[in-house]
């Protein structure tokens, strides 16, 4: 169990039930920038940020009774901010509960969800300010998402464009043709045409 625990690539530790370090794995030292030998002892609390504390003592009462897991942020021994997802669970030895520890450092998974975040935003800004139609629909042709383009040439707001069908916004005749090309679309084809249409009494 010890050369599972130093191999692991996630940090590793038992922990008393007040948070004192009774055991920690080389990544787990090498995570907090700490050297081993003064993590052990210390305080696993110590390596938490100031506003995450109250939050990793509830984690370490809850944890006696039943396994949790939380993202909390560390701070190293240099200074810097670790995000970990910290999973526990309780460990009986030597008749008395501890707690065993695993710590996975997820700033790789932070940055991506924060570029990915910032993907959207630039994309949602981009459809929202086209001055083209821009919609979406789901696999029965039902709008789910308009712009606000799409929305001024109905006169509608967009909640009212939502839920609906082509037929219930063209009419039956352009409605139809509309479908038939979205149908084309669900099986793959990717399709450019010019169509004239009459939206409220208007030839566009």
């Amino acid at each position: 169990y010890r050369i599972v625990l130093e191999t692991m690539n996630e940090g590793a530790a038992i922990i008393g039930s007040d948070g004192t370090v009774l055991f920690c794995n080389a990544r787990l030292s090498l995570m907090l920038k700490t050297p081993l030998e003064k993590v052990l002892g210390a305080s696993m609390a110590r390596f938490v940020t100031q506003e995450d504390t109250r939050s990793f003592e509830a984690l370490l009462n809850q944890s006696l009774v039943e396994p949790q897991q939380m993202e909390l942020t560390l701070e190293d021994g240099a200074g810097d901010f670790v995000p970990a997802r910290v999973s526990t669970s309780p460990l009986l030895l030597e008749d008395s509960t501890t707690i065993c520890m695993i710590v996975t450092d997820i700033t790789e998974q932070k940055l991506a969800k924060q570029a990915l975040r910032l993907s959207e935003e630039r994309f949602r800004a981009l459809v929202e300010g086209a001055q083209d139609l821009i919609f979406m629909k789901d696999r029965h042709l039902t709008y789910t998402h308009v712009n606000p383009a799409m929305a001024r040439i109905f006169g509608l707001d967009a909640s009212e464009i939502i839920g609906r069908k082509d037929e219930d916004l063209y009419g039956e005749a352009t409605g139809k043709h509309i479908k038939q090309v979205g149908l084309r679309v669900l099986e793959g084809e990717s399709i450019e045409e010019e169509y004239t249409a009459s939206i409220k009494g208007v030839q566009v």
